[in-house]
């Protein structure tokens, strides 16, 4: 009894080490409870110790794996281009990106993730020459034969801005984003992508996603200005969008200011950057500035590459001012040069893009003798669940292009009826870029006019006034403005006369 009360083990039972240990804490709690912490602070720091080296040794792998590919590329290319300057017969670029496509295939034949690294490099090639199908090729075989989990979420997000099958990019890159194991810089990029891929839908969201991404950005080790520039760019054309012409102007000239400070006046950089500076005058509705970016991109283009096709999207571009300018004859020549560009390039949505803009120019011209294909009829070269849709009704530009085209036609043939009819349930949806829908609006009150609805006419121009307006921020007055002022004014007039 006297030992049960000093809490020390009987007699009558067998004193295992548990037993008796259990009994020393119950005589000794204070030195027991300071035991324990020392334990638990040596285990914790041990295991603290086992995760850093984990981590580190992690790293080390992934940063070894990196170099390696690195190095795989950079011997790669630098023989590709030794052999290039041995051979006495001219070669061009896509002739020299077809001889890396074959040799690395048998360079690199028993090592899959040097091979995914070539052909990672090589699609990209491709796509910054417009070959979009040839890029999607390649960095699909890329992507399936890649073991390394972390270089395939690289990847990964390249390859979902070639698919055309936007729920499964939007799935892929938003997968990688969130995924602790992906880098900062990686996860940057998927980010941008992501917000490209909701810009036409959702803005907001788009601005969302480029902002997070410069935060990536911020957060990388290498910090590279190229993906700074990019981001930038982005984030200038999503205040574009949003009306804020001034700012995505400055954007524009921040992001092209350290592009030249990187030597790349001329590059592929430089010239998407600068597309980006027209498109967004075309938003504002300042259409001649806007031209005279375009004019001086092809022309630097021809002369970077002479004899290769010229980029489809800054055709496209061009021929949008001049239908803008209602230079509707000048704008058939680059409209049908774009189409041509975008077929040769395997892009099905600028090619419908091309087709609508050009039947809105041979509406304006009063049919002029220029052969327009049939949007509908160009094939959908996605292989997609919805590839059997056309990429004139699937494309959000294509579609928004085709709409207005419609709508000129409408308005030649003086239909206001079917001309309204078209436009209402149209204005009731995003269109992918606002200056479209205040084409709309200006059509639709032309169209209300003539069925002799003035109040709404007057709504719609008013209405098509202010959002001119408000997507230009500089001197003067913006075109779409302009024609809305004209409108409000001859309603003016009519009013006075009753």
């Amino acid at each position: 009894v006297a030992r049960v009360l000093d809490g020390r083990p009987i007699a009558a039972q067998r004193a295992s080490a548990a037993y008796r240990l259990r009994k020393w804490m119950g005589r000794h709690r204070w030195q027991a409870a300071a035991a324990g912490a020392v334990l638990t602070s040596v285990l914790a720091g041990s295991g603290l110790a086992l995760w850093q080296a984990r981590v580190a040794t992690s790293e080390r792998n992934a940063a070894r794996a990196e170099a390696e590919r690195s190095s795989a590329i950079n011997f790669f290319f630098s023989d590709l281009l030794e052999e290039a300057a041995r051979t006495d017969r001219p070669i061009n670029g896509e002739q020299l990106v077809t001889r890396a496509e074959a040799l690395a295939r048998s360079e690199f034949a028993d090592n899959p993730d040097a091979l995914a690294a070539v052909l990672l490099s090589i699609g990209m090639l491709h796509h910054s020459h417009g070959r979009q199908a040839e890029a999607r090729r390649v960095l699909e075989e890329a992507y399936a034969k890649v073991r390394d989990a972390a270089f395939r979420d690289d990847i990964a997000c390249d390859l979902a801005v070639l698919i055309d099958d936007q729920p499964r990019a939007i799935a892929m890159l938003s997968a990688v984003a969130a995924q602790a194991r992906t880098s900062a810089r990686s996860r940057a990029a998927c980010l941008v992508y992501l917000g490209d891929l909701l810009r036409a839908d959702d803005p907001a969201g788009a601005l969302q996603r480029y902002s997070q991404a410069f935060a990536a950005w911020q957060q990388s080790a290498s910090r590279s200005p190229h993906d700074r520039i990019t981001i930038l760019g982005r984030i200038a054309f999503a205040a574009a969008l949003h009306g804020r012409s001034a700012d995505a102007l400055h954007g524009y000239d921040e992001a092209l200011a350290l592009a030249d400070g990187l030597g790349r006046e001329g590059s592929a950089m430089g010239s998407a950057l600068r597309n980006r500076v027209g498109r967004t005058l075309l938003i504002a509705g300042a259409p001649a500035r806007a031209l005279l970016v375009f004019e001086q991109l092809l022309a630097e283009h021809a002369q970077r590459q002479p004899g290769a096709p010229l980029p489809a999207d800054v055709l496209l571009n061009q021929g949008q001012a001049l239908l803008d300018l209602h230079r509707a004859v000048d704008a058939l020549a680059p409209l049908q040069a774009a189409a041509a560009s975008a077929r040769v390039g395997g892009s099905a949505p600028r090619q419908a893009q091309a087709a609508c803009l050009l039947r809105w120019a041979a509406t304006l011209t009063g049919g002029a003798a220029v052969q327009v294909p049939n949007p509908l009829d160009i094939p959908n070269t996605a292989n997609t669940p919805n590839a059997s849709e056309s990429p004139a009704t699937s494309d959000p530009l294509a579609r928004a292009a085709c709409a207005l085209a419609d709508a000129q036609a409408h308005t030649t043939r003086r239909e206001w009826a079917a001309l309204e009819a078209q436009l209402t349930p149209l204005l009731a949806q995003r269109w992918p870029e606002p200056q479209w829908a205040v084409d709309a609006l200006l059509l639709r009150a032309a169209a209300r006019w003539h069925l002799g609805r003035r109040e709404d006419a007057i709504a719609d121009a008013t209405r098509a006034l202010a959002e001119a307006q408000r997507l230009y921020s500089g001197p003067g007055e913006a075109l779409r403005a302009q024609a809305a002022q004209a409108m409000l004014a001859k309603a003016a007039r009519s009013g006075e006369g009753r």
